[in-house]
């Protein structure tokens, strides 16, 4: 199953970096009366373009729909439109993994589906731009990111590599945006190395065994300074 994940994760990542094609198309509906999505971002029921977030479930929730969706997709274990993938089987507890577009804008309804199709929960998501003057960067953090004497937020050098030690065994991995931040597992994969690339806001998302609270070990945000 890891394996299997694995290579699907990959794949979906690599699309990313072209425009997403709908799993699910969005139809005429009322969204008014919906309650805004339990996100990791600080701003209620958003998540910032371009970089890694997470949402927050229902209990017994078994997959996650963007929507609204008839139900048929339901055993999906990722979810798409143009403007955000949600990944139901990369949790965090009840957070899951998702992404939002560079260029998403558009309001969006989740549905969050029991074993058997039916919503447990919908909700709203909303779509921001990051800005270090009024959001609190530090708030973005999910599971394990205390690497070494660093503070809430990792701080890196364009240019410079540094090795990290991770708690257990790295699975996979994922930073966004790609171009601040590079990452790749160290010999026995108990490491990571995270490699500056150009001055900027980004996040590190950290796979590993499902041991009963999900896969996804730590979303990590990184500052990246320097450079010409």
């Amino acid at each position: 199953m890891i394996r299997r994940t694995a290579i699907f994760f990959y794949l979906v990542i690599a699309s990313l970096l072209v425009p997403v094609v709908a799993a699910a198309q969005d139809v005429v509906h009322d969204n008014a009366d919906l309650e805004a999505c339990q996100t990791n971002s600080g701003v209620p029921g958003a998540l910032f373009v371009g970089l890694f977030g997470t949402l927050e479930g229902p209990e017994g929730f078994a997959s996650v729909a963007v929507g609204p969706s008839d139900g048929t997709e339901y055993a999906n274990l990722t979810s798409s439109n143009e403007d955000i993938t949600l990944f139901a089987d990369i949790r965090f507890e009840r957070q899951i993994l998702a992404f939002a577009a560079v260029d998403a804008d558009e309001p969006t309804r989740v549905e969050f589906r029991d074993d058997l199709g039916g919503v447990l929960q919908s909700c709203l998501i909303s779509f921001a731009t990051f800005d270090p003057s009024i959001h609190d960067f530090s708030q973005i953090s999910v599971g394990f990111c205390e690497f070494g004497d660093q503070g809430d937020i990792l701080e890196l050098e364009v240019g410079v590599a540094e090795i990290f030690e991770l708690p257990e065994k790295y699975r996979e991995g994922v930073t966004s945006p790609r171009s601040v931040l590079d990452h790749r597992p160290e010999v026995g994969a108990m490491q990571v190395k995270l490699t500056g690339g150009t001055a900027g806001y980004a996040i590190f998302a950290w796979l590993g065994d499902d041991a009963g609270n999900g896969m996804l070990k730590g979303l990590c945000p990184v500052v990246v300074s320097g450079g010409s």
